[in-house]
């Protein structure tokens, strides 16, 4: 395995489509992204993420979800943070009781040349809650396996291929 899967994790957040604030803030990310080649975005609530890790972001209405990919390029200081981002609060109602004002920020890359994965897929190989349909992560959490995502967005038919279980007509 490549020393790039030894040093880079893989972290996920959903941006549901029933929080309009985290969408509006999504929108301004991927402009920031088609204007200058790069976004911000704000940390796990652990400020874990780090320069080379990837960032999974879960987008649309429930059962057709779509996984997009960004690498992160550049950590910057929590005094960083745009005003229009939430700080005084949790992201998530009923899921800490932090605000979310002391995670630090992250500039990101969109890694380039990969689909859109259904969520399926990507819930798949990463061996998560394969008995829920329905089951998605709160807030930013760690892949672990991280290392065979990563394999995947380098060479996606090999990996199916290989692993042999997932069908490439439901990405591709």
């Amino acid at each position: 395995m490549s020393s790039i899967f030894a040093k880079s994790s893989v972290y996920v957040t959903r941006i549901s489509p029933t929080r309009t604030g985290t969408i509006a803030d999504f929108k301004k990310f991927r402009e920031e992204i088609e204007l200058y080649g790069a976004g911000v975005w704000d940390k796990d609530a652990k400020n874990r993420m780090t320069v080379g890790d990837y960032w999974a972001v879960i987008l649309g209405e429930k059962n057709s979800e779509k996984v997009e990919f960004y690498r992160v390029v550049m950590d910057l200081q929590d005094t960083l943070r745009p005003s229009h981002w939430e700080s005084a609060n949790p992201y998530n109602t009923g899921n800490g009781v932090i605000g979310a004002g002391g995670r630090h920020v992250i500039r990101l890359k969109k890694v380039p040349d990969v689909p859109q994965m259904p969520w399926t897929v990507f819930k798949s190989v990463a061996q998560w809650s394969q008995g829920c349909s329905s089951w998605m992560p709160r807030g930013t959490t760690r892949c672990k396996k991280g290392a065979d995502i990563l394999q995947l967005l380098l060479n996606p038919l090999a990996y199916f291929s290989a692993v042999g279980t997932l069908q490439t007509s439901r990405w591709f």
